[in-house]
């Protein structure tokens, strides 16, 4: 039995004292290793190219929710600017000295609504993000203020005139910074065009 084993292993390609064999043997072997070296290398620059793709996608998605926010501010100072310019009567020095009457101001904040409910809100700079907060609430503070004491309308218009053009020059500028600094990160990427 043993002299048979003998001659079956001398004869089969598990011999390696044959020249053929061990060519043999020694390509799988280049092959085994090469095959795992590849997939390593394939998964390691896999792997590289999925956590840029989300860097990128995020950084993206960070650019055009604040944008859709700053239109919104800034649509919305434009109406406070134009409501106040048609409300409050100004003198030759530009004092203002009257309020015209008008129907109450109605402001869209869809962008900042739906941002209260996404995660995605905390990944805005917190100057940016409290800086809204804050302007949103006194804007909102001053509209009530102004439906429901009409003796106080005149100051309260004046004071809405006052933070609509502050607003102007801090939050917008401030976001507008923002938004360069991601267009820079993203413009090598040329993922979309920056208006």
């Amino acid at each position: 039995m043993f002299a048979r084993v003998k001659v079956f292993f001398a004869n089969s390609i598990l011999n390696l004292r044959h020249r053929d064999n061990s060519i043999f043997w020694a390509s799988q072997l280049a092959v085994i290793i090469s095959t795992v070296f590849g997939v390593y290398l394939a998964s390691t620059e896999g792997l590289k190219s999925a956590v840029q793709f989300h860097a990128i996608t995020e950084l993206e998605q960070k650019y055009f929710m604040l944008n859709s926010l700053r239109q919104e501010i800034e649509r919305n100072n434009n109406l406070i600017l134009e409501f106040c310019d048609n409300g409050l009567v100004r003198d030759e020095t530009g004092e203002v000295t009257a309020l015209r009457s008008q129907i109450p101001l109605e402001l869209n904040w869809f962008v900042w609504d739906l941002m209260l409910e996404t995660e995605r809100t905390l990944t805005i700079p917190t100057e940016v993000l409290f800086g809204v907060k804050d302007y949103i609430e006194q804007v909102k503070e001053l509209l009530n203020e102004y439906e429901e004491d009409k003796r106080r309308r005149l100051y309260t218009g004046i004071q809405l005139y006052e933070l609509a053009s502050k607003t102007n020059e801090k939050i917008i500028n401030r976001m507008d910074a923002e938004m360069k600094r991601y267009q820079k990160s993203l413009a090598p990427y040329q993922t979309f065009k920056v208006h």
